[in-house]
């Protein structure tokens, strides 16, 4: 058997800040695997979620590109169904070698320790498929899944709350589960409250304390002597495990810890009280982890999870087992996980040599097989063979190799972009990031406070300030009509520019609300009265029954207003206007895709994605399968799994807006005069509004306005300018260079243009000192080939670089630097233009 297609990418759950984020508040990667085993293709994969807080390795652009070179190790390969674990540890290898020169950094390594796993375990549920069984059934299984081992109850609380939480337990688990504060005399207090309830209960439960890392050494120190104590002179009469009291990068004092909890209270302990155990988490990733410690003495508890991978940590457990029979072995995973993770981890509880404590997660996204598409619970494999409509609904940035070189044909060619130095950047902060760069390049210099918030000022000290894309005249007020739907429609009418027809009603009268939808004659549109992107507006909508539907989900999503006015027939159009001129028309299509007469629904979203990806501005807005795309293709009588001929319009999504998926295509040089003149006058309509996005109806743009049905349905004065910057189709147009241009202009600031290659120096206040940021900025600026250098300040607060290079790749850096790594809070980052460049690379100085 062989691979023929490999998938990796990115997956988030709802509402999270974006695979972006350099905090993300969960973040996945999922493996998809098309397998060829005789004249069969199968799905094959799994998924696995980084660690808290880890950015994502596409973040990097020399991990990001390796990661597309490394796939192909993926694709072609063979596998070996004698030797499952062996072939996938082997392959895993390979991938791993091809993608760590790239990890420059710790939390890179283990962003990619995290992939490698996934990928072996997605493996491994590959040979299970192709031979026909289950992965358990494969490994051989030595038990069924077992229950929950414990519910874990925050130590922070106070006693009496820890003692209730424990005794409502009643003993149903096999252990009692704390989460520990990081405060010793208060969480050996709620140790001593969850003894006493659980005496209470009756059994003889282990008492667990869950620390992450949240000691000090000398606080762990002292945290093992007192429980020592306490089970010596029987105030605790339970066994107790500590789980990770330290830090992963304190070794050694975690390994003279598990020594002296052994000495103290171990089996050869005189006495014969219940054991403190230490128990190894984060600090046991692989195997070389685990013997490191064995060298220096006994390891009494392990606890495994699948990041590193399923054959990983049947390694880990059978060599822990070696050195100690009596181990205790505790799997675990993180909180929540995707249904195939959950899968994988399932099949570990079944697999390990040894089990003593279980923790499944909770599911928060599916991967597994959706109605209509490839369907799940398939009992090969891991149990929930993935979907790649699904993944294609969750995916971010992306990886794919294929055994065929050639590409799914996606329609029309479109624009793809260089975005190296862009990697972190989200939709507000690519917009800021436009914006300054053009301030940079008249030489103007900047001090920025937030990834979406800067002001540029010359050397007169005269200033221009930005909010994402809200320009110095854009006054509260102005903001407050442009967000106001029905206020704006006011503005425009009242001005004599043409809007549809339509009224504002309470969300619960949709009596009213269907008589003046009728009176206006269908078709017509809902939408709630303030909002962006789309959300919440239903277009075309042609009878009641679609109506009622449409009102009371505005309703029952919490809107007490809800507008309904005339739909117009046409195609969707953003005018950006600055200063009184239009400076770029998109016209803005429904997603969709197009047939090449063999690839599936699914795969053609798939290839319209990576082409998407490409694109700064498109690869947060990607086409999905989610449920307005599966309702569509079943009024169509298709599937996901459909193969649209050669040639097929599909529809994926009801409007053009592009944040759901939709088309973007440049058409100033098209746009009729008489549709210009309209947006200009829609922008004058609002006192004191200088630039805005106005969201046009027509039919065609390069017709004249009394020829068709026209009409201004929105004005936004905080329109997204990337999207010009980067359309899907057409010339890309440099409206934040207008955008600066005007309000240096007007507010009469001095410039001076610059090259496209020049020299900055950068001043960054905050807590930037002693906390990795001159090594974090260096990572950043070093393989952008950027040249110059970073410096403590004599100031405590304050770091210093010098940079020169190209002013993408500089202005990128200079943006970037208000994030920081971690443990940083940089609060200013003031950058201006220098005439000394700096050349040799990018070095680091006391």
């Amino acid at each position: 058997m062989r691979i023929c297609d490999a998938l990796l990418s990115e997956v988030t759950e709802p509402g999270d800040p974006g695979p972006r984020s350099i905090r993300p508040g969960w973040l996945g990667v999922a493996v998809y695997l098309r397998v060829q085993a005789g004249e069969q293709q199968q799905a094959a994969g799994t998924a696995a979620s980084f660690p808290r807080g880890t950015q994502s390795p596409w973040n990097t652009a020399s991990m990001a590109h390796a990661l597309d070179e490394a796939v192909n190790v993926l694709a072609g390969t063979g596998l070996d169904a004698d030797n499952p674990l062996d072939c996938a540890a082997e392959v895993a290898r390979r991938f791993r070698d091809a993608v760590a020169p790239a990890a420059l950094t710790r939390r890179q390594r283990g962003a990619l320790d995290t992939v490698v796993g996934a990928v072996e375990t997605g493996l491994l549920d590959a040979i299970a498929r192709a031979a026909g069984v289950s992965l358990p059934t494969m490994l051989g299984a030595r038990r069924a899944v077992p229950s929950r081992s414990a519910r874990t109850v925050p130590a922070g609380s106070s006693v009496s709350v820890v003692e209730e939480k424990v005794g409502a337990q009643r003993g149903r688990y096999p252990a009692v589960r704390l989460a520990a504060r990081g405060e010793p005399a208060r969480d050996l207090d709620a140790l001593l409250a969850a003894e006493r309830a659980g005496a209470a209960a009756g059994g003889a439960h282990p008492l667990w304390l869950e620390c992450a890392g949240r000691y000090s050494v000398e606080q762990a120190e002292g945290l093992v002597d007192e429980i020592a104590s306490m089970l010596a002179d029987g105030r605790l009469t339970r066994p107790i495990l500590l789980e990770q009291p330290v830090r992963r990068l304190h070794r050694d004092a975690l390994a003279a810890l598990i020594r002296r909890a052994h000495t103290l209270t171990g089996p050869d302990a005189a006495g014969g009280k219940p054991e403190l155990r230490i128990v190894l988490d984060e600090s046991v990733e692989s195997l070389d982890d685990l013997s490191g410690f064995l060298q220096d003495g006994p390891v009494r508890a392990v606890s495994v999870d699948l990041r590193r991978g399923l054959g990983t940590a049947i390694r880990v457990v059978e060599r822990a087992l070696a050195a100690d029979p009596a181990v205790t072995v505790i799997l675990s995973s993180p909180g929540r996980v995707t249904d195939l993770e959950a899968a994988a981890i399932e099949a570990a509880a079944q697999v390990l040599p040894k089990l003593d404590f279980y923790l499944p997660g909770r599911i928060n996204v599916e991967l597994g097989g959706m109605p209509g598409a490839e369907e799940g619970a398939a009992p090969a494999g891991l149990g929930v063979q993935p979907s790649l409509a699904r993944v294609v609904t969750w995916m971010g940035r992306a990886a794919l190799g294929r055994l065929s070189p050639e590409p799914v044909d996606t329609g029309t060619e479109q624009n793809t972009f260089d975005a190296t130095g862009l990697e972190t950047l989200g939709k507000n902060s690519l917009d800021s990031y436009l914006l300054e760069k053009e301030a940079r390049r008249l030489g103007l210099a900047t001090v920025r406070f937030r990834g979406v918030d800067f002001h540029a000022e010359d050397t007169e000290g005269r200033s221009i300030g930005f909010h994402c894309t809200t320009g110095p005249s854009t006054s509260r007020l102005v903001a407050k009509i442009c967000g106001q739907k029905q206020v704006t429609r006011a503005y425009l009418a009242r001005a004599g520019v043409s809007v549809p027809r339509g009224q504002l009603f309470a969300a619960p009268d949709r009596r009213s609300a269907l008589e003046f939808a009728e009176t206006l004659g269908w078709p017509v549109v809902v939408k709630p009265p303030e909002g962006k992107g789309g959300t919440g507006v239903v277009s075309n909508i042609t009878g009641a029954d679609r109506f009622l539907r449409a009102f009371s989900r505005l309703r029952d999503d919490g809107y007490e207003q809800v507008i309904v006015e005339k739909h117009i027939p046409g195609t969707d159009y953003r005018f950006l206007v600055v200063g009184g001129g239009v400076v770029s028309v998109l016209s803005r299509r429904p997603g969709g895709v197009t047939g090449d007469g063999r690839s599936t629904i699914a795969e053609l979203v798939l290839a319209k994605n990576l082409v998407r990806l490409r694109n700064p501005h498109l690869r947060s807005r990607l086409l999905t399968l989610g449920s307005e795309a599966v309702n569509l293709l079943t009024a169509g009588g298709m599937t996901p799994d459909s193969v649209p001929q050669k040639g097929e319009q599909v529809t994926l999504t009801t409007a053009g807006n592009i944040s759901r998926g939709g088309e973007s295509i440049e058409v100033l040089d098209e746009a009729h005069p008489s549709l210009l003149d309209l947006a200009v006058r829609a922008v004058r309509a609002v006192p004191g509004l200088d630039h805005a996005g106005v969201d046009l109806l027509a039919e065609d743009h390069r017709r004249p306005l009394d020829s068709q049905a026209a009409a201004v349905c929105e004005l936004n004065s905080l329109p997204a300018t990337s999207s010009h910057h980067f359309p899907a189709l057409g010339p890309p147009r440099n409206v934040s260079k207008a955008l600066v241009g005007f309000y240096a202009g007007q507010y009469a600031l001095a410039t001076a243009p610059q090259p496209d290659v020049l020299a900055v120096r950068i001043r960054i206040t905050g807590q930037v000192q002693a906390v990795g940021y001159r090594q974090w900025f260096a990572n950043l600026a070093g393989p952008l080939g950027l040249n110059g250098w970073i410096r403590n300040s004599t100031e405590p607060d304050v770091v210093e670089a010098a940079v020169s290079g190209p002013l993408d790749l500089v202005s990128a850096v200079s943006l970037q630097a208000i994030f920081g790594p971690p443990k940083s809070r940089p609060e200013l980052v003031e950058t201006r233009v220098v005439s000394e460049a700096h050349q040799g690379g990018f070095a680091v100085h006391r």
